[in-house]
């Protein structure tokens, strides 16, 4: 179960126009300046992105 056993349970996350924000990553602008451009957590971000799948690749990890 995601954020609780209640629908609709848990921290509502900030109003933000996703599309724009989506504009500003694929312009290049981290996830933290477009934060810090809405007035929002850059925790609230994180999720925003996750939520809607668009989180960039991150580099592999070498095998120890």
């Amino acid at each position: 179960m995601k954020g609780g056993a209640r629908v609709g349970s848990g921290r509502k996350l900030p109003t933000i126009d996703e599309r724009r924000a989506f504009s500003l990553q694929d312009q290049g602008f981290t996830k933290l300046e477009i934060a810090n451009r809405f007035g929002v957590p850059y925790k609230s971000m994180l999720t925003i992105f996750r939520k809607a799948g668009r989180f960039k690749e991150t580099t592999k990890r070498k095998k120890a």
